[in-house]
């Protein structure tokens, strides 16, 4: 009877390990030093299909010739999943090894806790620790813990026979990293269930090596080394160090191998480079700094008061010449030589220094070239000249069309234009040929007393100032200025952005500004400037701007897009002749106004009513009193001609022409004539009254009726 829980045991150990094994013939697991023994029953010649899927991610399938297969580096995946099947394709068995690992840094503390299928409870449960070899390191009964290093494990299980095995490792080191796993025979030391221990100390303060002295235009290539900590053996293996590398503290981006490789120029004078070498998340010390030593020549040589190589310098024979410093920039330091060349080509040395040289000389017309030459290593030289002369020059001439110093010019245009300018000087003088106007250009120079230029066809754009200008170097140029004035015609201007589309709210206050760039001269006249449009009424309003030339001009129209009736194709005109087309369009989907705005709209508009109303009533009876004067007086007229002519005896109502002595008008104002006045002026304001009572009573009506409008519309 007592073996009767003995063999219940056994078979749930085997129904469990069925289950496991997706219920066909188990497959053993073994843990051996980062890689995973999987074993199965078979023939030792029979061949099976292996099929492994890593992280849930199928890896590959092959053949193999026995009942096992080694997983490598099995330990760095989260799971491996085995398949196994014959040949004939019956499913041998499935089984999945799960991977528990832990990380840890040196001095610190780690816990470990798993649980087991039993406790034994006759026997001794022992945990053990694989690394290199493999040991027992905590052993436990029912009773209690019978083995254990106490300064270095504590076990934390209670009751002693609990099935949820927990210990800590106190005060970790490189020599505790490895596998932990427990059960009640040696073998329990390799199987499923264990933990993985990996730990990580900082690497070594890293040095770098490599060669220093390097050539400018060249690559630097350094060396950062550090020995690494970590545990255990297959880990640090398959986990490698990562580099970062700093140029004076600053880190540099995309270095991360041990060797830096980079290209220097003279930008990396005095430059510094450390590294620092990680591991997961463990960095090592910074490295010391080095210092490259930075070798290059001159490329440049400088001279203080800067002067233009190979330029010229005019100075009076007897003046002092200087001083003047000539710097190298090189490493080591240049050889800097002052010399000058007289004027049968011998060369004389002046002054010679390490890295900087002064020159002072007293100057005589037999020196025509000043040198300064850097040399670097013999092997490489740079020079940098000033040319001397004693010079004079005369006032330059220039002529148009065979006229001499014209000042100004009028062509028309598609007439030839000759322009010549002519400097006297020792040596020749520089005759530069320029246009002056908004931008300086040189059309033409030469090194001779004449200069001649032709313009075959006259155009616009030739409006300008022509400037001769005679130049020797130490003196005042010397020029002549000639106007040259084109006629033309006024054209669109092709050569600058013309906008001809424009997009635009409609509003009592939009207005759209136009730019109408155009050549012509003389300058074009506001007066002769109009605008067509949708409608017949257009308010456009120009204005003529002046561009950067006196022929360059825009035509700014201000057009108002007060309703939509504005909106179209506007065509400007000069004088009559069409010069371009402009679309307007109106932006759609745009906000009513409110109806506070509307209240207001329609109040001004009935107050602007009434007060017109009231504006054309004085007006009328201004009218009427001026009209009743005039009668009285063409009467008066009529009477007295009929007077002074004799033959008449009856007057007459026609209009006739006299020429006598003015009348006093004040004569014929009697009292009935300015009693009809008064009659007729009350009748006038009685019915200016009137109408203005009415219109006030219209503006409130209609002031009324739209905020009842709003009101519902809000609503």
């Amino acid at each position: 009877m007592r073996s009767a829980p003995c063999q219940l045991l056994v078979i749930c150990v085997i129904v469990c390990a069925a289950l496991d094994n997706d219920g066909t013939f188990p497959i053993k697991k073994k843990f051996m030093f980062g890689d995973v023994l999987f074993t199965w029953n078979g023939n030792r010649n029979e061949g099976f299909n292996v099929s492994i899927t890593k992280d849930n991610a199928w890896i590959y399938w092959k053949h193999v010739n026995n009942s096992q297969n080694i997983e490598k580096n099995a330990w760095s995946f989260k799971t491996v999943e085995i398949n196994v099947h014959r040949l004939n394709g019956e499913q041998v068995g499935k089984t999945t090894y799960t991977v528990q690992k832990t990380f840890s840094q040196a001095g610190q503390s780690v816990t470990f806790s798993w649980s087991t299928a039993f406790f034994p409870s006759a026997g001794v449960y022992t945990i053990y620790h694989t690394n290199k070899d493999n040991k027992s390191i905590i052993e436990v009964t029912s009773d209690g813990v019978t083995k254990m290093q106490t300064e270095k494990y504590e076990y934390h299980s209670y009751p002693y026979n609990s099935t949820h095995i927990s210990f800590e490792i106190k005060n970790v080191s490189l020599e505790d990293a490895g596998y932990y796993a427990g059960g009640v025979t040696s073998e329990a030391a390799w199987l499923e269930g264990g933990i993985i221990l990996i730990v990580n100390d900082k690497p070594s303060k890293p040095t770098i090596e490599g060669d220093l002295n390097i050539t400018v235009d060249s690559f630097l290539e350094l060396n950062c080394s550090s020995q690494s900590h970590s545990a255990p053996e297959y880990y640090t293996k398959l986990v490698s160090l990562h580099f970062m590398w700093f140029l004076n503290n600053t880190k540099l981006t995309n270095e991360y191998n041990s060797t830096l490789r980079r290209h220097v120029s003279r930008g990396d004078r005095n430059s510094q480079y450390s590294c620092i070498v990680k591991k997961d998340t463990v960095e090592s010390a910074q490295s010391d700094p080095v210092q490259i030593n930075l070798l290059y020549g001159p490329d440049t040589l400088r001279i203080n008061p800067s002067v233009n190589e190979d330029s010229e310098l005019s100075i009076k024979e007897g003046e002092a010449l200087g001083p003047y410093d000539c710097y190298a920039d090189c490493t080591p330091p240049c050889d800097v030589t002052w010399q000058y060349t007289d004027s049968y080509g011998n060369v004389h040395q002046v002054i010679f220094s390490k890295k900087t040289a002064k020159l002072n000389i007293i100057v005589n017309r037999t020196i025509i070239l000043l040198s300064c030459v850097g040399t670097y290593k013999t092997s490489m030289t740079l020079e940098q000249n000033i040319s001397l002369n004693v010079q004079y020059l005369d006032e330059t001439q220039a002529i148009a069309n065979g006229r001499h110093d014209p000042g100004q010019i009028v062509l028309e245009e598609n007439k030839t234009l000759h322009l010549s300018c002519y400097g006297n000087g020792n040596p020749n003088p520089t005759i530069r040929l320029s246009k002056h106007n908004a931008v300086i250009k040189t059309l033409e120079t030469i090194d001779d007393n004449w200069l001649n230029h032709t313009i075959e066809r006259l155009q616009c754009f030739d409006s300008d100032t022509y400037k001769c200008t005679s130049t020797t170097t130490g003196f005042q140029n010397k020029e002549k200025r000639i106007t040259v004035s084109v006629q033309c015609t006024i054209r669109l201007d092709t050569s600058f952005p013309v906008k001809t589309q424009y997009s635009s709210v409609v509003g009592e206050d939009v207005v759209i500004p136009v730019d109408v760039p155009v050549i012509a001269n003389p300058a074009p006249l506001k007066s002769k400037v109009t605008w067509y449009g949708p409608t017949e009424s257009n308010k456009v309003t120009s204005k003529i701007i002046r561009r950067d030339a006196d022929y360059k001009y825009n035509i700014r129209g201000s057009i108002s897009i007060e309703n939509e009736q504005r909106i179209g194709n506007y065509t400007m005109l000069y004088d009559g002749k069409e010069i371009i087309t402009i679309i307007i369009h109106a932006i759609k989907g745009l906000p009513q106004k409110s109806s506070g705005q509307n209240t207001v709209v329609v109040l001004g508009s009935a107050v602007g009513v009434t007060l017109g109303v009231l504006i054309l009533t004085v007006l009328a009876a201004v009218f009427f009193l001026k009209r009743k004067k005039v009668e009285i007086i063409r009467k008066s007229i009529l009477i007295e001609n009929a007077i002074a002519l004799e033959g008449i005896e009856h007057s007459s109502d026609e209009y006739a022409v006299v020429n006598k002595t003015s009348i006093d008008f004040q004569k014929f104002e009697n009292d009935a004539t300015i009693e009809g006045m008064e009659k007729g002026f009350l009748s006038l304001l009685s019915l200016s009254s009137l109408s203005l009572s009415l219109s006030l009573s219209l503006s409130l009506s209609l002031s009324l009726s739209v905020n009842l409008s709003c009101t519902k519309i809000n609503a």
